[in-house]
């Protein structure tokens, strides 16, 4: 028995009870190497995966505790991220390792390989939660599993847990510590910044949208990424096409200032505002 997943690319047939899903199975066959993944990495990934949903929860808590009806960005029930965290525990566990199929050698910043854990994670809290694999209008690995998240902080995050963990000493900490002050050292030290230059970066640099992502969701910052890179406009541009965000939120989400912020916390630009 198989399952029909879409993506962007088209349709794929899925076996019915994977918990990988149509972007793990893509990448498995765009990198040709099969040298298997990590599991100590793969379990790492997991367990921060684990903290993310019990940091979500508390914000979301948070969020609508001071703001009750007014709060301006879509949040997911307790119970679906109940369901998410008990998956993520398991992964952790290093259960369901056979469904992930990206191999340790393939392209990108990690993309596949959260994708997949994404994947993963959904599927398994879908089954939990009684539901069908694939049943993403319930529980998607992007919108759900994903929430809050970016590849280029689970991924690093993940590894360092792993090898800190493998390592199990101070050798590992004074190789990051030194890996630190190289950085600085030869790095960051001396750099001028072209503001003129970065603005027009900034603006016309896909990745942008990921910040509207607590805002918009997911599917709504794709469709505002795909318009740039079509059509070659900056973010403000496509946004007035798309009609997605109000212009005059979407430039105070976007300051520099304001996305430099670590984290995302409850005195956001637009967190309350109609």
């Amino acid at each position: 028995m198989y399952r029909t997943e879409k993506d962007t690319l088209g349709e794929i047939q899925i076996p019915s009870e994977a918990l990988y899903g149509i972007h793990a199975l893509r990448a498995s066959g765009n990198f040709p190497a099969k040298t298997p993944f990590p599991v100590e990495w793969y379990r790492a990934v997991g367990l921060t995966k684990l903290a993310c949903y019990n940091t979500y929860r508390k914000f979301s808590d948070a969020a609508l505790e001071k703001y009750g009806e007014e709060l301006n960005i879509p949040l997911i029930s307790n119970d679906l991220v109940d369901a998410l965290a008990g998956s993520a525990s398991e992964v952790a566990e290093g259960k369901y390792f056979e469904h992930f199929i990206v191999p340790a050698v393939q392209g990108g910043a990690g993309t596949s390989i959260n994708m997949n854990v994404n994947e993963i994670i959904a599927n398994a809290a879908l089954l939990r939660s009684g539901r069908p694999c694939g049943d993403y209008k319930s529980i998607d690995p992007t919108e759900h599993a994903n929430i809050y998240q970016s590849t280029n902080d689970v991924i690093p995050t993940a590894l360092t847990l792993a090898v800190m963990k493998l390592l199990q000493g101070l050798e590992s900490l004074n190789l990051l510590i030194s890996a630190n002050l190289t950085t600085e050292n030869n790095l960051i030290e001396g750099l001028v910044i072209n503001e003129s230059s970065g603005s027009w970066s900034l603006l016309h640099s896909p990745a942008i949208t990921t910040a509207l992502i607590p805002y918009i969701g997911y599917h709504q910052s794709a469709r505002l990424s795909g318009l740039m890179k079509e059509k070659n406009h900056d973010i403000i541009e496509a946004n007035r096409i798309l009609k997605i965000i109000e212009d005059e939120r979407l430039r105070e989400i976007i300051k520099p200032g304001n996305l430099l912020k670590l984290g995302f916390s409850l005195d956001d630009p637009g967190i309350n505002e109609k």
